[in-house]
């Protein structure tokens, strides 16, 4: 399985709780690169479009 794959597989799991998301997403894209990291966003807009990635006044 690719890392992107992973990373898709693993934010399906935590959409239950958007902090959670966001807080596996930031770790996520740290290991991906610009194109995956491009992917992924795109991945997250179509699959989880209620899931803000950066929320006003989200600071970690």
């Amino acid at each position: 399985m690719k890392f992107l794959q992973y990373s898709q597989y693993i934010l399906n799991k935590m959409a239950f709780d958007e902090r959670l998301f966001r807080k596996e997403y930031r770790k996520l894209i740290q290991n991906l690169s610009m194109v995956e990291t491009h992917q992924l966003n795109t991945w997250v807009r179509t699959h989880h479009k209620k899931i803000p990635l950066y929320p006003s006044g989200d600071v970690g």
